[in-house]
């Protein structure tokens, strides 16, 4: 029985969702799809610590999220603008009220993968 390494992915570049929070990496496949994995944050960022969050992003969606596809720093700088963006929103005079979403999340994340092709 032989087994075939799976070839790693081509990571093309991170994208923000500032609301509903969410972070992406748009990534070439070895068949040259490309396609586009989606972190929601839902409750997560209620922790409003980028350093907890990047790492649980590293440790649980590792075969996107890893040194060798993406720097962790990167991923780091762009969770912290997300929770920015977050704090902003919160507290500004101008947000509007949102409605209260009908939805509730059992996991702090939630994920697809996107095909962009």
């Amino acid at each position: 029985m032989s087994f075939v390494s799976k070839k790693p992915l081509q990571a093309r570049k991170i994208v923000c969702q500032y609301y509903p929070p969410a972070l992406g990496l748009v990534y070439k496949q070895p068949d040259n799809k490309t396609k586009m994995y989606k972190i929601q944050f839902n409750e997560m960022v209620q922790i409003n610590d980028a350093e907890k969050i990047t790492s649980f992003i590293f440790d649980q969606h590792s075969l996107y999220f890893n040194e060798q596809n993406v720097p962790y720093q990167q991923i780091l700088e762009n969770v912290q603008l997300i929770l920015s963006n977050q704090k902003l929103m919160k507290s500004s005079s101008l947000s509007f009220k949102k409605k209260q979403s009908p939805f509730t999340y059992d996991q702090p994340f939630s994920d697809e993968d996107i095909d962009l092709t």
